[in-house]
């Protein structure tokens, strides 16, 4: 697409082209009827002539719920637009930024370790979706993260409309019945690995599988809430 279709027209040595083909490749990567309807101004992603929806041909920063700061990503707030898949670990390439937000879709799949390269992130909100499997331990090492939103990603019962009309069903893995329950992520998430996220304010992570013991060593996170 970027190469063969999109209206801005870059090539390989552009300051921005890698974002904005990351971006690109978030579209493509997750279905949803929501990136080809008209709903309202504010959930109107993928719209063949609308002057803000993803993949038109104005600069990525005017992309619908996307932030920059001096014309470079730094934010993305994608909830409740029936985002259907799994997060690819190219997230990554969009080295500055700091919220990444996906609240109450449907993404499914485990969580990208390639998250974890992602130093300057600051919110991670990724509750009320389908996630599965256990939180990578690169997550424990973004020491700027203030806000990590894991729950709710089992034993939920709502769904998403593919662009194709299909619905899936988050209470199922992989959004498909045949599959059985969705068990939500697993393993250790209250250990010692947390004590390593020094600027954590408040963590959320109810509804899940996670195992294991409360470390003592949380205790040393000033910031966090009670």
């Amino acid at each position: 697409w970027i190469l063969d279709e999109d209206g801005m027209g870059l090539d390989f040595n552009a300051r921005n082209f890698i974002q904005r083909y990351t971006l690109a490749l978030l579209a493509y990567s997750l279905d949803s009827q929501v990136w080809g309807v008209t709903i309202d101004e504010t959930i109107n992603l993928r719209v063949v002539g609308s002057d803000f929806s993803w993949l038109s041909s104005v600069d990525e920063c005017s992309w619908y719920n996307v932030t920059c700061t001096s014309g470079v990503v730094t934010g993305l707030w994608l909830d409740e637009y029936s985002l259907i898949g799994t997060i690819p670990p190219e997230i990554s390439r969009l080295v500055q930024l700091n919220f990444i937000s996906f609240r109450r879709n449907c993404l499914y799949g485990t969580i990208p370790s390639e998250m974890g390269q992602l130093s300057t992130l600051t919110y991670l909100r990724l509750q009320e979706n389908a996630l599965s499997g256990t939180v990578p331990d690169s997550i424990f090492g973004l020491s700027a993260l203030e806000l990590l939103y894991l729950q709710y990603q089992y034993n939920n019962d709502w769904t998403c409309t593919r662009s194709s009309g299909e619905t899936v069903n988050v209470y199922f893995s992989e959004g498909d019945a045949t599959n059985g329950m969705n068990l939500g992520l697993i393993g250790k998430i209250l250990d010692d690995n947390l004590a390593n996220l020094t600027s954590l304010r408040d963590i959320r992570v109810g509804y899940n599988h996670f195992s294991g013991t409360i470390s003592p060593k949380i205790s040393h996170l000033e910031n966090l809430g009670s």
